[in-house]
């Protein structure tokens, strides 16, 4: 298998790249065997102008998504070859708005039929794949996501969580959690999670663990709790029911941390099913809680009637809800 397949995600950037420059290759490859003297890197340009009629170089940066002074090397070359000029826009003298020459103006009009037939050829293309029909939208959305937030920024999230998972471990309940745990279900019902009819444990969290009401295991980072999975026992049915307090959303490494433990406690209680309320729009917490063999039990609406949760279960030495 080539390398470019094997690695998957991890090479997109430079499959992009080759595909890119495949691509240049082979539209300069056919301006040549047309005996058409025009670069592909020339074409944001002369379509903008072509669209627009001139153009400021403000309001070409804003259409390529480039700098201005990123637009003055593009049209200072075109100009160089006598394709483009500048005059003074006619709106506001201060301004200089791009053209095309007459001598750009006679290549644009040369070169237009190459474009219909590099567009047709383009559609037919993208047609023949199952899924490379929807190319074009598919880069859209990639280009929204990383506008809203940076492939660096994304990358070093994770390492940040990493970094901070290397200095937390799972520690069974203590008093001394108390303060930090109140804080951690106030967050989490101020958020609107699905705790309220099972945070009583919170009144008296060492008479619950005390009595095996509850089982509480927290993940102590360097300075604070950084979150907490609490199992409420309703020993009379074998039933247990999972609260995730967190600060934040966290990886699967972390929810392992919290959870492996937990079920190992209620195991030897001789628990038969565990189950956990989850947003339904938190798509990310509800496939972690799938990759540790949870699975859809039912839907349920909160209190107010607006919000929908999901009911995980996951059943123990293998009982049946």
């Amino acid at each position: 298998m080539s390398i470019f397949k094997d690695a998957g995600l991890l090479l997109l950037g430079t499959r992009l790249k080759r595909l890119s420059e495949k691509f240049f290759n082979d539209v300069s490859q056919i301006y040549k065997y047309e005996g058409i003297q025009f670069e592909p890197s020339w074409f944001p340009i002369f379509y903008l102008l072509d669209q627009h009629g001139g153009m400021t170089f403000s309001e070409l940066a804003q259409q390529l998504e480039i700098t201005q002074p990123g637009v003055s090397q593009m049209v200072a070359a075109l100009e160089k070859r006598g394709l483009v000029c500048t005059e003074k826009n006619t709106e506001d003298r201060r301004v200089r708005s791009v053209i095309l020459s007459a001598e750009g103006t006679e290549l644009l009009t040369t070169i237009k039929p190459v474009w219909q037939a590099l567009a047709e050829s383009m559609k037919e293309l993208v047609a023949e794949g199952e899924h490379s029909c929807r190319l074009l939208t598919a880069f859209d959305e990639l280009e929204e996501a990383i506008a809203g937030e940076s492939i660096h920024a994304r990358v070093a999230e994770r390492l940040s969580r990493l970094n901070l998972m290397k200095q937390t471990k799972a520690a069974s309940y203590a008093p001394r959690h108390d303060n930090e745990l109140k804080k951690l279900l106030l967050s989490c019902i101020a958020q609107g999670g699905p705790v309220a009819e099972d945070c009583l444990w919170i009144n008296d969290p060492a008479a619950a663990v005390s009595a095996g009401s509850a089982i509480i295991y927290v993940a102590e980072g360097v300075n604070e709790i950084e979150g907490a999975l609490v199992a409420v026992i309703d020993k009379t049915a074998a039933l247990a029911r999972l609260q995730l307090l967190l600060q934040e959303k966290r990886s699967q490494e972390f929810i392992r941390l919290l959870l492996e433990p937990v079920m190992a406690r209620l195991r030897s209680r001789a628990v038969a099913v565990v189950s956990v309320a989850i947003d339904m729009q938190d798509r990310e917490m509800i496939g972690l809680m799938e990759h540790f063999d949870f699975s859809l039990n039912r839907v349920e609406k909160d209190a107010t009637g607006e919000r929908l949760f999901t009911i995980l279960t996951q059943t123990i030495d293998g009982e049946t809800v």
